[in-house]
């Protein structure tokens, strides 16, 4: 999922929120964070790029997040007599929207911004699965130790599929990320 794709869904749920919760308030802000996230998240749930260094994707968040929370809660207090939202309230709902809306800016500035070249790891495909369901059908390979973390089981296209078979090596792109965290592209026959 691209930069400018995060962007303008953060927007029109920003502008949504606002039109619905007649003003902007800190807690339309955090409603619109919250719903952006869920938003943002079910596409990557669809993108076959794995992100391999999970660890530091969360930090990354965090360190989004805790700023904006802060931020909500310092305009909350300083317009406390005229917001009828509770502080333990827009804090929850701002928390679970700056970190799911994060977590979407997060992964795509990363992969958006890093301009270096893939690494090759090789591997062998352990196990290849077509499943399908009422949506379509999906294809995905399982790779044998490919000394990555969170890096065993990716979804193919139909194409690429159709030429890998079990036990062949396959070289499996690994970039470095623009902030430091390692994301797969996909893989490739090895040569």
């Amino acid at each position: 999922m691209s930069l400018l794709i995060v962007l303008v869904v953060l927007a029109a749920c920003a502008a949504a929120t606002i039109h619905l919760g007649r003003g902007l308030r800190p807690i339309t802000i955090a409603a619109a964070l919250l719903l952006a996230g869920f938003v943002l998240l079910l596409p990557i749930g669809l993108d076959p790029a794995i992100v391999v260094d999970r660890g530091r994707l969360w930090l990354c968040t965090a360190l989004f997040a805790t700023p904006v929370v802060v931020a909500l809660g310092a305009w909350w207090r300083l317009g406390a007599a005229a917001s009828p939202t509770s502080l333990p309230k827009l804090l929850i709902v701002g928390a679970a929207g700056s970190l799911l809306s994060g977590l979407a800016l997060v992964r795509a500035a990363n992969m958006t911004f890093d301009a270096g070249p893939a690494t090759p790891h090789t591997a062998r495909i352990a196990l290849l699965e077509s499943v399908g369901s009422r949506r379509g059908r999906t294809w995905h390979v399982e790779l044998g130790d490919t000394g990555l973390p969170n890096v065993g089981r990716l979804r193919v296209d139909e194409d690429q599929y159709a030429r890998l078979r079990v036990g062949m090596p396959v070289n499996v792109a690994v970039h470095r990320g623009a902030l430091g965290i390692r994301w797969v592209e996909g893989i490739a026959p090895a040569p």
